[in-house]
């Protein structure tokens, strides 16, 4: 009984601290900036960051059906990304721009087993819009990690 509550605890645990990691960088984004312009001067447009998306993967059919499925898939999404990042203006006109600031631009893709997605340097309203689609398994922001 203890045992069996202590795996119910960590799954818990575990699922929560997943959830709320996807939640922290989604919510306050579509909340803040689904309805900004994009020639609004907001955080929301001017603040670009480097970010991780990892897609839902295929599940359906043989293994070789998924791994069609699933590049079928990424392309499908980075042609959707690349079209919305070519309708943003890298320098919004009435704001103040660092020159060295990230341009928003799409970077790179990735496959490892069946895991897919890509980075992409985009702004806040961007992630926004991004976070709303169903075929995302998850958006984080790309940080530099450290070991000890």
């Amino acid at each position: 009984m203890n045992l069996t509550l202590s795996y119910l605890f960590l799954f818990f645990c575990v699922f929560q601290s997943v959830f709320c990691e996807v939640d922290k960088t989604c919510l306050p984004f579509i909340k803040e900036c689904k309805t900004i312009k994009k020639d609004n001067c907001s955080k929301c447009i001017n603040t670009v960051k480097p970010y991780n998306i990892v897609l839902l993967p295929s599940t359906k059919g043989s293994q070789k059906d998924q791994v069609s499925a699933n590049s079928k898939i990424l392309q499908d999404h980075i042609t959707w990304i690349k079209e919305k990042i070519s309708k943003y203006p890298n320098k919004v006109s009435c704001c103040t721009v660092d020159k060295n600031a990230p341009k928003i631009q799409f970077s790179k893709s990735y496959t490892i087993n069946k895991m897919i997605g890509y980075t992409a340097s985009l702004n806040q309203n961007l992630v926004a819009t991004l976070c709303e689609r169903s075929d995302i398994d998850f958006v984080e922001e790309d940080k530099k990690i450290f070991a000890f």
